[in-house]
């Protein structure tokens, strides 16, 4: 997968865009509010966080991988 954006740019991009309206993109909007709970970049739980966006988006977009 690409990666363009990071995985909190595109939640933000998401949260920005679509807010939480879309249903199948409401975890994404969710997972962006829970980024701007963190304190900071260096969060250990922002690797946790890119980990959960990361699998939202092969499950959107039928990644077989979101298996692993």
């Amino acid at each position: 997968m690409a990666r363009l954006l990071s995985p909190h740019e595109l939640t933000n991009w998401v949260h920005v865009t679509l807010r939480h309206d879309l249903p199948s993109a409401e975890r994404l909007a969710k997972l962006d509010d829970v980024y701007e709970m963190l304190d900071s970049c260096t969060d250990p739980r922002h690797d946790d966080i890119d980990a959960m966006v990361m699998a939202e988006v092969r499950c959107l977009i039928g990644d077989p991988a979101r298996e692993a």
